[in-house]
């Protein structure tokens, strides 16, 4: 399975654990069903107007509000880091974490097991944007909840 596969799965079932992420607000990805390959993002509402980014096409677009609610799916928006513990936390219970250095953790049987290998780069607040390790890391434990 690749990055990106693994990825829009986590970020998937981390959208349906974290349901403020699926606002329809600015920071928003939709799609509408008669494009479903061009994702778009809020970038403003003013007076019954939508303005959209199309990352594809990198340009901005003005839609009324009305269509777009009627017309549209939402995505949602990126997770972060808050979001992945919070993630965590309903899949696994209270017994996961993240240190200081960014590395996650586990307390099992009254000790502390640390994984030095998938580190939270804090410099880059989306999940999106973390490392493949950490990525794979995230999905593995993701398989061991059985979501």
């Amino acid at each position: 399975m690749t990055k990106d596969e693994m990825l829009q799965e986590i970020e998937r079932d981390v959208r349906r654990v974290c349901e403020n992420l699926t606002r329809f607000e600015v920071g928003c990805l939709i799609r509408f069903s008669d494009n479903l390959e061009c994702p778009l993002r809020i970038v403003h509402f003013d007076s019954g107007d939508v303005y959209l980014w199309d990352i594809v096409n990198r340009i901005t677009l003005k839609r009324k509000a009305d269509s777009v609610f009627r017309n549209c799916e939402i995505i949602g928006k990126d997770p972060t880091l808050h979001d992945i513990l919070r993630w965590l936390l309903a899949i696994e219970g209270d017994t996961d974490f993240i240190d200081m250095q960014g590395c996650f953790g586990k307390w099992s049987n009254g000790m502390v097991v640390k994984t030095d290998f998938a580190k939270w780069d804090f410099t880059k607040p989306f999940l999106k944007n973390q490392s493949d390790i950490v990525v794979s890391f995230l999905w593995w434990m993701k398989g061991l909840a059985g979501k």
